[in-house]
């Protein structure tokens, strides 16, 4: 987890543009970008990229 406001440079290159924003990567790579909250699609990214 990261606070936008403690570390602005990290969030304006990683592009987060709303909070909450969720950003998963697998193997280095990001692979999904969430923006807002939904605790369901959060679930089940999280289930798909961990197999």
């Amino acid at each position: 987890m990261v606070d936008t406001e403690e570390n602005p440079n990290l969030s304006k290159s990683e592009g987060v543009s709303s909070v909450p924003a969720f950003k998963i990567y697998k193997n280095g790579s990001q692979v999904k970008d969430i923006a807002g909250s939904n605790p369901q699609l959060l679930e089940s990214s999280i289930k798909y990229h961990s197999s």
